[in-house]
C-alpha cells in the first residue's frame, strides 16, 4: 500500500553527503523503523524508558520535566511507591474481569470514593479507557435516557466552543475546536455551540465583570433556539442543557474567582 510505503521510508534531514554521495546521519537524526501510526507522522519521537517523579528519561539518557502529567491527566507522577505498591497487589489478586459479567471490589470503592468527592446529585460512575469513550458514553446516556422516558424525539446537544476530546465522531461533533473538526464537518451530527467559561479570554471590555450570568444567558438563548419536538414541553431540549447550565455556574464562577486572585 502507498500509505505503508510512505511510513516505512527513512526521513533523512540535514545530512551531509560524502564523496560517494550516499547520505549519512547520526542516529538522532534518522527515524527508525516502526509499526506505530504515531499521532505525527512526519515526527521523530524520542524513545522513553524510564521515569520518576516528574521527570521522564529517554533512551539517550536525556531526562524531560513532565510538567503538565503527560496529557494533564497523572498528578501522582512516575513511579509513585503507593501506586506501584497498589498495582502489584491487585495484579497478584486478578489482572483482569469483563464488566458483561463480574464487577471488582476495587472497582466499588473507586466508584464510593468518585461519588463522595462528586458534584450533588451525581449518584453512579460509569468506567471508560478514555475521554472520547467518556464522551461519548455521555451522548449515548443522555440518549437512552429520553428514549426509556418516552421521549425519542429528543436530539439536540449544546456544547461549549473550544472543549475537546475528538477520537470518535459523536465526540468530535459536540467539540468545540474548529480545527480538528474541519475536515470531518460532513460527518458530524449537528451540534450547537456556545461560549465556553473562561473569563480571562472569553469576556469582552465592554462587558460585565459577573461574567457567569452572561454564560447562563448566552445558553439559556442558544437552548431556545433549538426548538424541541412537538409535544414536548416549551423549556425542554436535552437533559444536557441543565447539566451545562449548572456547571455553567461551577466553572465560570471558579474561573472569575482565579481572575480576581491573579
Amino acid at each position: 500500500m502507498r500509505v505503508a510505503a510512505s511510513l516505512n521510508m527513512l526521513r533523512m534531514e540535514n545530512m551531509e553527503l560524502p564523496a560517494d554521495n550516499c547520505p549519512v546521519a547520526p542516529p538522532s537524526q534518522v527515524t527508525v523503523y516502526t509499526r506505530v501510526l504515531h499521532r505525527a507522522i512526519a515526527h521523530n519521537y524520542p524513545v522513553a524508558v524510564s521515569g520518576s517523579g516528574i521527570h521522564i528519561r529517554d533512551a539517550a539518557g536525556k531526562d524531560y520535566i513532565d510538567a503538565s502529567g503527560g496529557a494533564a491527566v497523572s498528578c501522582l507522577g512516575h513511579g509513585h511507591p503507593d501506586v506501584l505498591a497498589a498495582m502489584h497487589t491487585q495484579l497478584d489478586k486478578l489482572a483482569y474481569a469483563h464488566t458483561s459479567f463480574f464487577t471488582t471490589q476495587v472497582a466499588e470503592e473507586l466508584a464510593e470514593d468518585l461519588i463522595a468527592h462528586a458534584p450533588q446529585g451525581t449518584s453512579h460512575v460509569y468506567f471508560v479507557s478514555g475521554g472520547s469513550e467518556a464522551i461519548e458514553a455521555s451522548l449515548k446516556m443522555a440518549r437512552q435516557y429520553f428514549v426509556e422516558k418516552g421521549e425519542p424525539q429528543r436530539r439536540y446537544f449544546i456544547a461549549r466552543r473550544q472543549s475537546y476530546h475528538g477520537n470518535t465522531l459523536g465526540a468530535l461533533a459536540v467539540g468545540g475546536n474548529e480545527w480538528r473538526r474541519k475536515q470531518f464537518a460532513p460527518l458530524l451530527i449537528d451540534v450547537h455551540h456556545v461560549s465556553p467559561c473562561f473569563e480571562y479570554r472569553g469576556r469582552r471590555p465592554d462587558e460585565t465583570p459577573v461574567f457567569v450570568t452572561q454564560v447562563i444567558v448566552m445558553l439559556s438563548r442558544t437552548s431556545s433556539r433549538v426548538r424541541p419536538p412537538t409535544g414536548l414541553p416549551s423549556n425542554a431540549c436535552t437533559m444536557s442543557s441543565r447539566l451545562f447550565a449548572s456547571w455553567s455556574s461551577i466553572h465560570a464562577a471558579r474561573a472569575t474567582g482565579e481572575s480576581s486572585r491573579a
